[in-house]
């Protein structure tokens, strides 16, 4: 079962230092719309059953310090004739400005090491990625990952609450992962989907000047940058065929020379047990 969470959260995130447009596209050209009916219309599976003996993997988010600078900031760090342009923050940076202190994650830790589940702290003090058996994690968060929903507090995914200290509890901004095994949730099948030839590449990104209005970047283009002599580099939490890359490029106009992609494979120091 993919985590797509956590790839959603992220891509969330992203987005805010890019400036996504508001401009108003036509329906019969507008990717959101065809991306959805691409989806809709895929033959849906549902997760796979698991066993209490299941290993599986969670993400906790924490809360920031101060959320409106920390996108605030996300942006000017983003934006050509800010004065804090490229003034990258290093993930220790992030922790202290706006990261939860280590006394928190330390806490986290050592709850979750109680319950028999093992915890990563990102440097960023802003994630916790949480690995262990389903049924301890059915036993720690009191419920059945099987039949697991989201309610609105973040830590609760059944009728019965947790009981986790309040001085943790109030740390959380939302919790990934609960509910990717219940089983009365479906999800597009993506195999299906390219079976029947759809063109996921023209329903995600459009041709190149649907992405410039999509995304409001015109404005760059008028300054002269175009990219050029420019490395971008991207953290994803799944692997990625090269095909893709090249197929987007393509698609683009872009240059598709091959050599310009460089994929670096990070392990995992969660699941990989040398580590």
């Amino acid at each position: 079962m993919k985590r797509w969470g956590i790839q959603i959260f992220i891509l969330g995130v992203s987005l805010l230092s890019i400036g996504v447009g508001t401009q108003n596209v036509q329906a019969k050209s507008d990717p959101i719309a065809e991306t959805y009916g691409a989806l809709t219309s895929t033959n849906l599976y549902r997760p796979a059953a698991i066993k209490s003996s299941t290993n599986t993997v969670i993400d906790i988010v924490l809360k920031p310090k101060d959320k409106t600078a920390l996108f605030q900031q996300a942006l000017d760090v983003n934006t050509p004739g800010n004065s804090q342009f490229k003034s990258y923050l290093t993930p220790s940076d992030i922790r202290d400005k706006y990261g939860q202190p280590q006394s928190v994650t330390d806490a986290w830790k050592a709850y979750l090491a109680k319950h028999h589940l093992k915890t990563f702290v990102y440097d960023n003090g802003l994630l916790l990625t949480v690995s262990g058996k389903v049924k301890d994690f059915d036993q720690t968060f009191k419920m059945n990952m099987k039949t697991a929903t989201y309610h609105s507090n973040p830590l609760q995914f059944s009728k019965t609450q947790p009981v986790i200290p309040a001085s943790l509890a109030d740390t959380v901004w939302t919790v990934l992962g609960m509910g990717n095994h219940n089983r009365h949730y479906v999800f597009p099948n993506a195999p299906s989907a390219n079976a029947q030839g759809l063109d996921n590449t023209y329903a995600f990104a459009g041709y190149t000047k649907q992405f410039t209005d999509r995304y409001n970047v015109q404005s760059l283009y008028d300054q002269g940058l175009t990219g050029k002599d420019q490395t971008i580099g991207i953290i994803a939490f799944g692997g990625m065929k090269k095909s893709d890359a090249y197929h987007f490029w393509k698609h683009e106009n872009a240059s598709t020379d091959m050599s310009r992609l460089t994929v670096k494979n990070v392990p995992n120091s969660i699941l990989d047990p040398k580590l």
